[in-house]
Order: structure tokens, then C-alpha cells, then sequence
């Protein structure tokens, strides 16, 4: 399992398929873990995310990120729910109960709608399908929760 640190120049990377004046993201330099078995799922959302200045890190499976959030509590984790060996659910649930006021977003390729899947203990669910513009409308939708966030009971 590994865990890294941004290998890309995130100011020369401009993804050209984004409609950037499309999607407002919050200007402070959020922390970001995203969490995926897939190396080219976790790669693309790396540059993507990099070239919106988001601090980024990666894990790739539920091992690495609970090390990566004891190194550096994010304010933002980006998981994927099926995972192997410890699965994203099982991750959410530890992280929900050790750090209730980590801002969650799960996301799958199984699952499907706006919804948060039942039994998923995140604050919003990211399709995979439904494309990088909804995640970055997703992502952009927590510069406003701070507030909310601080009275959520764990």
C-alpha cells in the first residue's frame, strides 16, 4: 500500500474536458485524500483536483488512508466503497467514528442516483458514471459547511 505525494506540476496541468467557468470551487487550498484501489482512477482525480490547487494525496486502499489521516487529517476524504481487503464501507465507519467531523464523499460504480447509499456513513455520494463535473459540484458545495459541519452529531 502506498501512500503519495503529488508527482505532477499541478500549474501545467489544465484538463481540457472541464467546463471551468462552469463549476465555482472554493478558493482556499483544501486538503484532499482520495482513497482508490484503481491507479488510473486515483491518478486522473489527482491531476483533475491538483489543477483546481487542492492539496492532494492518495492512498490506495483503507490501510493506507487511515495513515495517511493519522499523518494529516484532510478536510476532505474522496473514497471509493468497493475496495479489497478492508472495504471503503468498513473505512467510512472507522473514520466516521474516530474523526466525526471529516467531510466524506463516497464513490462507486455500483451504486447509482444523488443519494448516499444505505449503510454508507459518508456526507454525499459521488457516482462514478455521472461524470468529473458533478464530483467538482460536490466538492464545491462543502466550501459553505464548516458551520453545519461543527454541529453534525457524530
Amino acid at each position: 500500500m502506498s501512500i503519495r505525494p503529488s508527482k505532477y506540476d499541478a500549474l501545467e496541468f489544465q484538463p481540457p474536458f472541464i467546463d471551468r467557468a462552469e463549476v465555482r470551487m472554493p478558493s482556499n487550498r483544501m486538503r484532499v485524500l482520495i482513497v482508490d484501489d484503481d491507479p488510473f482512477i486515483r491518478d486522473s482525480l489527482f491531476e483533475i483536483l491538483s489543477a483546481y490547487r487542492f492539496r492532494v494525496r492518495c492512498a490506495d486502499g483503507a490501510c493506507a488512508a487511515l495513515a495517511a489521516i493519522r499523518q494529516e487529517v484532510p478536510d476532505l476524504l474522496l473514497c471509493d466503497l468497493n475496495m479489497p481487503g478492508l472495504s471503503g464501507f468498513e473505512l467510512l465507519s472507522a473514520v466516521r467514528h474516530r474523526f466525526p467531523l471529516l467531510y466524506v464523499i463516497a464513490m462507486s460504480g455500483s451504486f447509482f442516483g444523488d443519494a448516499v447509499p444505505p449503510g454508507v456513513a459518508a456526507d454525499a455520494f459521488y457516482p462514478k458514471s455521472s461524470g468529473i463535473n458533478t464530483l467538482l459540484e460536490i466538492i464545491a458545495s462543502t466550501a459553505g459547511l464548516p458551520a453545519v459541519r461543527t454541529e453534525r452529531s457524530a
